[in-house]
C-alpha cells in the first residue's frame, strides 16, 4: 500500500463509486427512520461536503448521525465475502462534494467515525496499559516499514518481555485491509497476520490470547455488517417499494416498529465500538493489551437499547411469521430478499436474532480471554468489571424475554381462537397488560355419556378458556367449547379429589393414542389416571361447574397455585384500577326486623327505627348545599348528602316507588310516585328537615301540602323525569287491562313573590307558595303491558316492552308526520342468517337502550346485548355480546354502561361489550332516576344482619375514579339521531 506523504501515515482507500450515486433508490420521505434509530437521509440537505478521511474539512451543515461508510463493501460474488473497492487518492485538505446515496449496502467508515463520534476523552477511558504492547511502541510508531527482531528472555506475565521478530508496513496494511473487508475469509485470522518470528516468541496462552482477541474484533465487524443488512436489504426496499409490499402506510410503519424495533439505535453503537477496536487495533498489532475498555464503554452506552430489543424480539419474531403468512406480497419480498448473496444463505429471522444472541457471544469470548490472562495481568480485573456489567444486562432481559414471549403465545393463541357464531368476547389483547398466565392440556368427562373430552385449557390475567384442539390442512384453530370465565366470576372448588382411572382408545388411530398416554401417562396398558378438580361460576349458582382433570398430581397442584396467583392479583389490579368507586354514604340508618325480633320488642316502638327498605332517592342543591332524599317503607327522608347522620323524615308517604328532583334552587319541585299518585314538593321545604333539631318534634308536610303533578288519580306505575329536547318533561305510564299507556308533561317553574324562609311552617298554603305548573307537551301513546320502565332519549322516548322497545319522538300536532314509532329491533329485512338471533331475542326480555354514537345504539336485553342501526336492523355482522348475570337495570356513563343485577354490577364498554369491572354485593338495588352522564349514581344494597336488632341496608354511591375518554355529552351530539336521536 502507497503512503501519500500529504496525508497522514494511516490513509485509506477510496471506493471507486464514492459519491457516484450508485445503488441510490428513490426512497419517501418517513420519519420512521428515525423512531428506528436510522438516519433519516430526507430532513436534511442531500448534498454535503465531505472531508477526505485522513485530513480535516468541513461539513456546510450539521453531520448527520451516521457516517460516509466508505471503506469496504459486501461482495456480491460466490467465494469472497467482501471485496476491496479503488480509488483515488485527495490531499490532505481537499475536499470533494458527494451526494448521499441512502442507504449504502453494507458499506461502513470506521475511521469516519472515529472523527465523529469519539472524543479523545472517551478513547482515553479505562484506558489499559500492556506490558507485552509497550516494547513495540516506538518501533510502530513511525509505520518506516522497518524490521526489527526480539527473542523471549523471561515471561512472567507483568515482566517486560524482550522479543526477536520481525514486524513490516506490508503487515500494517494486511490489517488495514482485514479492516476494509478486503482478505480472503482463510487469511482472517491472526497467526497470518504476524510474523512466525513473533508466534514463535510468545507463550502459547499469549497465542490463544491474541488469537480471541482478534476473533472479538472480526466478530465486531461481521456484525455491524449484519445490522446494516438489515437496514439495506429489508427496512428500506419496504418503504420504498412501489405498489407497497405491505399497507397503508400507517401499518407499515407499524410493522417496520414491531419486527425491527430499535436496531438502528443498536447499530450506532456498535459502529462507535468497533471503529474504537479497529483504531486500537492498527496502534497496537500484534500484541493488543487489551479490549475490556472499549466493550465496557460500548455496553455501560447500550444497556437500555439492548433491554428494549431483547425484551421486543419474541414480538418481532411473532409479527413477521404472521405477515409472512397472511401477506403473500410479504411472503415474495422475503423470498426476493433471501436471494441476496449477502445474506449468506440466512433468513430474516436469523438476522433479527442477532441483537440477542451477541451479547452472550461476546461475554463468551471475553470469559475465555481471562481463563488466558494471568491474575497479575493488569486487564485481568478490568475483564472482570466488563463482565459484570455484561452479565447483569444479559440478567435484565431474561424476565422480559420470557414475558415477551407469552405475549407472542397469548397473541397467537387468540387469533386462533373459534368463538360461537354471532357471539363478540373481547379479551382486550391489545392491553399491554394482558399476559398468559399458565396453559396446558385437560380433560372433561361428560355427566350423562361419560365420554371423554380433551381439552386445552388457558389462564389468561383476566379469563380462564376452555377450548378443544383442531387441526386442519395445517392450521391450528382453538374452538372456544365453554364461554370464557372472567376471574372476577371463577369460583375454585376441591382440588383434593381422588384420582380416577381414565380408558385410553384403543382405536387403530395411533396418533391418537400416543397424545392421549403423553397427556395422561400409561400406569396400566388401557388405564391412565386423572386427577380432578372443581371450578364453577359465581354468579350462575352452579348452573356452569366444571371438573377439569390433570394428567398428574403435580400439574394439578400447579393449576391450582395459578388459578389462585392470578384471581388475587387480578383482584388487586381491578381494586388500585377501578372505573368506579363504590362509596357507603349511610349503613345504620335504614333497617328491617327480622323474625327473630318479637312483636313486642321496644325496639318495633321505637320510633323510625324500622324503616324498612330503601326503595327510592334523588339528590338536589339549594343554596350551594347538596340534599339527598330517600324513599324508604315509612316515607321520605331528607338530609345533607355529605351528611348521612342528617337525614330526618320530612314526608309521611309509606313506600314511595320513585323520587325525581326538578328545577333548582327556590323553584325546584320534589316528584313522588306513591301509591299510583304523582305529587309534588317545595325543595326549599323539604331542605329544612336537615336543619331541624334532632331532639326536636319532626315537623312533616300533611297531605294537604301536596300538589298533584298528573289528572289521574290512580294508576300510574312507573315515571321518569328529566331533559328532553330542551324542556324539562314528566312522564308516566297508566297500566290498563291491555296495554299501557304514556303520558308526557313538561314542567314550567314560575318564581313565587314571596320566597319562603326558614321560620314559615309547614302548611297548606306555604307548601304551594311557589306556583309551579305541569302542562301537556305531548299527546299520549300506547305500549304494549309489558312495559317495564321508560327511557328518555335526547329528543325521543323509548320503552322496554317485552322483547322490543318502542320509540317514539313525541310532537304536540295529533297527526304530524313525523310523529311514528319504531319497534327495536326489526328483522323484517333480515335474511335467513339472521334467525338465530332473531329467535335469541324473541326469548328475552329488554331492559334498555343506550346510545353510542355515530348511527348505533346498544340494546340491552338482560342477558345480551346487541347493536342496531337507528332504523333498528341488526349492526355489526348481526353479533351480539352475553353479560355474566342476568341483568334487571342498567345506568349509562358514557362511554360505559353499568349493568344491575341483584348480585353484581358489571361494568362494561359500550362501544366493544368489554368488560372493565365488576361490583360484587348482596340485593344491589338501582334506586336513582338520574340523568344520563351526570352526577353520582345512588344505589342500595343489603347491609349486615344482626339477629337480635335485624337486617340494614346501605345507601351507597358509584363515583367515576378517573376521566373517560369519550366527553359526557359526545355520545348525544350525533346529528345523525335527528329524527329520533338514539
Amino acid at each position: 500500500m502507497a503512503v501519500n506523504s500529504t496525508t497522514t501515515s494511516m490513509s485509506r482507500r477510496r471506493p471507486e463509486n464514492y459519491g457516484s450515486g450508485r445503488g441510490q433508490a428513490t426512497i419517501p420521505q418517513s420519519t420512521l427512520l428515525s423512531q428506528i434509530g436510522l438516519w433519516n437521509p430526507f430532513s436534511g440537505q442531500q448534498q454535503r461536503t465531505l472531508p477526505h478521511p485522513g485530513g480535516p474539512g468541513s461539513y456546510p451543515g450539521p453531520p448527520p448521525p451516521l457516517p460516509p461508510r466508505d471503506l469496504f463493501i459486501s461482495d456480491s460474488g460466490p467465494g469472497n465475502r467482501r471485496r476491496p473497492l479503488s480509488g483515488t487518492q485527495t490531499g490532505e485538505n481537499e475536499t470533494t462534494t458527494e451526494f448521499w446515496a441512502f442507504p449504502q449496502p453494507g458499506v461502513f467508515s470506521p475511521d469516519a467515525l472515529d472523527a465523529q463520534f469519539l472524543s479523545p476523552e472517551s478513547m482515553q477511558r479505562n484506558s489499559v496499559s500492556s506490558d507485552y504492547s509497550s516494547h513495540f511502541a516506538s518501533e510502530r510508531s513511525s509505520l518506516s516499514g522497518g524490521s526489527f527482531e526480539t527473542t523471549p528472555t523471561d515471561y512472567k506475565g507483568g515482566d517486560e518481555l524482550s522479543i526477536q521478530g520481525s514486524h513490516t508496513h506490508a503487515q500494517d496494511e494486511r490489517i488495514e485491509e482485514f479492516q476494509e473487508g478486503a482478505l480472503p475469509e482463510e487469511d482472517e485470522e491472526w497467526h497470518k497476520l504476524c510474523s512466525p518470528e513473533l508466534r514463535n516468541s510468545l507463550p502459547k496462552s499469549e497465542v490463544q490470547r491474541q488469537s480471541t482477541i482478534f476473533e472479538v474484533i472480526k466478530s465486531e465487524r461481521d456484525y455491524v455488517l449484519d445490522l446494516q443488512m438489515i437496514e439495506s436489504i429489508f427496512i428500506m426496499p419496504l418503504l420504498s417499494s412501489d405498489p407497497p409490499i405491505i399497507s397503508p402506510h400507517i401499518a407499515l410503519e407499524a410493522f417496520i416498529k414491531d419486527v425491527f424495533s430499535n436496531v438502528g439505535e443498536i447499530e450506532k453503537i456498535h459502529q462507535m465500538m468497533v471503529a474504537s477496536l479497529f483504531r486500537r487495533q492498527r496502534k497496537e498489532h500484534p500484541i493488543i493489551a487489551s479490549i475490556a475498555d472499549i466493550v465496557l464503554d460500548a455496553s455501560l452506552s447500550c444497556q437500555e437499547q439492548y433491554e428494549v430489543y431483547i425484551k421486543h424480539y419474541p414480538i418481532a419474531e411473532g409479527r413477521h411469521r404472521r405477515e409472512l403468512k397472511e401477506n403473500p406480497a410479504y411472503a415474495r419480498f422475503i423470498e426476493h430478499a433471501a436471494q441476496d448473496t449477502r445474506t449468506r444463505k440466512r433468513d430474516l429471522i436469523t438476522l433479527i436474532s442477532r441483537p440477542v444472541t451477541r451479547l452472550p457471544r461476546l461475554a463468551l469470548m471475553l470469559e475465555h480471554i481471562q481463563k488466558l490472562t494471568l491474575p497479575d495481568h493488569s486487564d485481568h480485573e478490568n475483564l472482570s468489571i466488563t463482565l459484570n456489567v455484561l452479565n447483569q444486562l444479559l440478567k435484565s432481559t431474561q424476565p422480559g424475554i420470557a414475558a415477551a414471549e407469552g405475549k407472542v403465545k397469548l397473541r397467537n393463541m387468540i387469533e386462533a381462537l373459534v368463538f360461537e357464531k354471532g357471539e363478540v368476547i373481547d379479551l382486550d389483547p391489545s392491553n399491554e397488560n394482558r399476559t398468559l398466565v399458565y396453559t396446558g392440556p385437560l380433560a372433561r368427562q361428560e355427566v350423562k355419556s361419560k365420554s371423554w373430552t380433551d381439552l386445552e385449557v388457558s389462564l389468561l390475567d383476566n379469563y380462564l378458556l376452555m377450548t378443544r384442539r383442531h387441526d386442519h390442512s395445517g392450521l391450528v384453530q382453538f374452538v372456544v367449547v365453554s364461554r370464557p370465565i372472567p376471574l372476577e366470576f371463577l369460583q375454585l372448588g376441591s382440588f383434593r379429589l381422588p384420582a380416577e382411572s381414565r380408558k385410553v382408545p384403543t382405536s387403530p388411530d395411533g396418533e391418537t393414542r400416543s397424545r392421549l398416554t403423553s397427556l395422561f401417562g400409561n400406569n396400566t396398558k388401557d388405564q391412565a389416571a386423572a386427577f380432578p378438580f372443581a371450578i364453577s361460576h359465581k354468579a350462575l349458582d352452579g348452573r356452569r361447574s366444571y371438573t377439569l382433570y390433570a394428567n398428574s398430581d403435580s400439574v394439578r397442584r400447579k393449576w391450582m397455585d395459578s388459578l389462585n396467583d392470578a384471581i388475587g392479583l387480578r383482584e388487586a389490579q381491578q381494586q388500585a384500577n377501578r372505573l368506579f368507586a363504590v362509596e357507603t354514604l349511610a349503613d345504620n340508618m335504614f333497617r328491617s326486623p327480622t323474625v327473630a325480633v318479637p312483636p313486642g320488642s321496644p325496639l318495633r316502638k321505637k320510633p323510625n327505627y324500622y324503616t324498612g327498605k330503601i326503595t327510592c332517592a334523588a339528590r338536589f342543591a339549594l343554596s350551594g348545599r347538596n340534599y339527598i332524599a330517600v324513599g324508604c317503607a315509612v316515607g321520605v327522608f331528607v338530609g345533607y348528602a355529605s351528611q348521612p347522620k342528617s337525614l330526618r323524615k320530612a314526608l309521611d308517604l309509606p313506600n314511595p316507588v320513585a323520587l325525581a328532583s326538578l328545577g333548582a334552587e327556590e323553584d325546584g319541585q320534589l316528584i313522588v310516585l306513591q301509591d299510583g299518585k304523582l305529587i309534588s314538593f317545595p325543595l326549599e321545604v323539604l331542605a329544612r328537615t336537615a336543619t331541624s333539631d334532632a331532639n326536636q318534634a319532626l315537623p312533616t308536610l300533611p297531605g294537604v301540602a301536596a300538589k298533584s303533578v298528573a289528572a289521574h288519580e290512580a294508576g300510574i306505575s312507573m315515571m321518569v323525569a328529566g331533559p328532553l329536547a330542551d324542556h324539562i318533561v314528566v312522564c308516566y305510564a297508566v297500566k290498563h287491562f291491555r296495554h299501557a299507556t304514556i303520558h308526557t308533561l313538561e314542567y314550567v317553574a314560575v318564581q313565587a313573590s314571596a320566597p319562603l324562609s326558614r321560620t314559615t311552617s309547614l302548611t297548606a298554603t306555604t307548601a304551594s307558595s311557589t306556583q309551579n305548573s305541569f302542562r301537556r307537551y305531548a299527546p299520549s301513546f300506547h305500549v304494549p303491558k309489558e312495559a317495564s320502565r321508560i327511557v328518555l332519549l335526547p329528543s325521543a322516548i323509548a320503552v322496554p316492552a317485552g322483547s322490543s322497545v318502542a320509540i317514539v319522538r313525541p310532537t304536540l300536532h295529533e297527526n304530524a308526520h313525523d310523529r311514528r314509532v319504531i319497534t327495536v329491533p326489526d328483522f323484517a329485512s333480515c335474511n335467513a342468517a339472521a334467525m338465530t338471533l332473531k329467535n335469541r331475542c324473541q326469548s328475552s326480555t329488554t331492559v334498555g337502550i343506550i346510545p353510542c354514537g355515530g348511527s348505533e345504539s346498544l340494546l340491552i336485553y338482560d342477558s345480551f346485548g346487541v347493536w342496531v342501526s337507528k332504523y333498528g336492523y341488526p349492526t355489526r355482522g348481526r353479533q351480539y355480546v352475553r353479560w355474566e348475570t342476568h341483568v334487571v337495570s342498567y345506568v349509562s356513563r358514557s362511554p360505559y354502561v353499568l349493568l344491575i343485577s341483584p348480585r353484581w354490577i358489571e361494568i362494561r364498554n359500550i362501544q366493544t361489550g368489554r368488560l372493565e369491572q365488576v361490583v360484587p354485593g348482596e340485593d344491589i338495588r338501582h334506586i336513582q332516576l338520574a340523568e344520563p352522564n351526570n352526577g353520582a349514581l345512588l344505589l342500595a344494597m343489603k347491609g349486615e344482619t344482626d339477629v337480635s336488632t335485624g337486617m340494614t341496608d346501605k345507601l351507597l354511591e358509584a363515583l367515576e375514579t378517573r376521566p373517560l375518554s369519550i366527553g359526557e355529552n359526545e355520545t348525544f351530539s350525533d346529528p345523525q339521531w335527528g329524527e329520533w336521536d338514539v
